[in-house]
């Protein structure tokens, strides 16, 4: 079976033909946690389906439609079979999944993005499941959030026993959100699915690296604290082993916990989110500080600063319980919103007066506090170009940054 090979056979050289998933599962093999037996069809097993069935990958509108009206080859169908009857020796059921070639990288996961199938349990479902999955390689979910047209050949298949969890969830080795130095730990009963398409709630647990004080919530009592000791060691031992903080996906049965995934932990953000061609009903101006386009880092940091600061200086409110804000982001180009004018300081004249003079304080204070705090933005450049030069680990960039 040149194109398929067991989870226990992939190694460093075959990186680029099983995926980054398939990949990363077998190092978690090789490091000694317990993983799901499986094998993984190689981007080559879909390339000799495509020249197989003559599929013509340059109409892409209709290749879902040739993939699944395909038919795979006597070799294929043989090879199949084999895998089917050898992993359902020990198991009643079967998950298939993607493992993309750019898949779980450090710039973008694809989590959600391509199809898992699980509960599979017949030799038909196998079939269709695969086909589902290289389709989802070309759906229009998954080219939107990588920004081209993607590669037929990038797409492997990954064929595993499926685990009844008693308990199962995931695990962030550094905060994703605030990237504070602590696990994060969220848990849900019996398999983590739902909680994966953020169909379930999930109990969650917060623990600090450098003390191993525990947080939760008090309702929290799903997991015992010998399981959250023994999650606690797993993710810090695959964050020394992999060498980048962590997001894993896990399962337990009897107090035994599985791995079923790791990735780098990939901070969530929107490309498109400050890119819009158009805005209904809007009526603003171009700030002439920000002509260029501005980077998606620095948009979400204003985004964040009118919906926590800026309104709550006149109204006393946080500015995400406003429908109007003072700015807009259009093209990666920041607007003012001239509908904001015009509700919170025109059309409210009731108290207009106080706060224009609230406004007139809040520039002073702000043009007086940047100007003393330069010298101290100075020394601190040149101190962080000190540093830099001597760090080279990434947690400690991030840490200076």
């Amino acid at each position: 079976m040149i194109n398929i090979l067991n989870i226990n056979e992939i190694r460093a050289e075959n990186r680029e033909r099983v995926g980054e998933k398939a990949y990363n599962i077998s190092r978690l093999l090789n490091f000694g946690y317990r993983v799901c037996s499986g094998y993984i069809l190689s981007v080559d097993y879909f390339t000799h389906f495509v020249k197989y069935n003559n599929i013509n990958e340059k109409h892409i509108t209709s290749l879902s439609d040739q993939i699944m009206s395909g038919s795979f080859s006597t070799d294929q169908l043989t090879e199949l079979k084999w895998i089917y009857t050898e992993l359902l020796n020990g198991s009643d059921r079967l998950i298939a999944r993607s493992s993309a070639t750019d898949e779980d990288g450090f710039e973008k996961t694809y989590a959600g993005i391509f199809k898992s199938i699980t509960d599979i349990c017949t030799f038909e479902e196998l079939i269709i499941a695969i086909k589902k999955i290289w389709c989802s390689a070309f759906a229009s979910k998954a080219m939107n959030y990588s920004g081209n047209i993607r590669s037929s050949s990038g797409m492997a298949v990954l064929i595993q026993q499926m685990l009844d969890c008693d308990k199962s969830g995931v695990i962030f080795t550094i905060n994703p959100v605030s990237y504070k130095q602590e696990i994060v730990l969220e848990a849900v009963k019996k398999n983590n699915f739902k909680m994966i398409a953020n169909k379930e709630i999930a109990q969650r647990y917060y623990i600090d690296k450098h003390s191993d004080d525990i947080s939760y919530i008090k309702d929290n009592s799903l997991l015992n604290e010998i399981e959250i000791k023994d999650l606690y060691k797993l993710s810090i031992k695959a964050e020394k082993d992999f060498g980048f903080p962590c997001d894993i996906e896990w399962g337990m049965i009897n107090g035994e916990i599985y791995v079923f995934q790791i990735r780098p932990v990939v901070r969530v953000y929107k490309p498109d989110q400050y890119f819009k061609s158009v805005i209904k009903d809007t009526d603003c101006i171009l700030l002439d500080r920000f002509a260029e386009p501005a980077s998606v880092c620095y948009l979400s940091f204003l985004d964040k600063w009118q919906e926590m600061v800026y309104l709550s200086y006149f109204n006393e409110k946080p500015g995400n319980q406003f429908n109007e804000k003072p700015l807009c982001f259009i093209n990666n180009r920041v607007y003012w919103n001239v509908k904001y004018q015009k509700k919170y300081f025109e059309a409210d004249t009731s108290n207009n007066h106080h706060k224009k003079n609230l406004l007139k304080e809040l520039i002073r204070q702000s043009y007086k506090n940047w100007y003393t705090r330069l010298d101290e933005y100075d020394r601190n450049i040149i101190r962080f170009k000190r540093q830099l030069k001597t760090q080279s680990h990434s947690e400690n960039l991030i840490a200076l940054l």
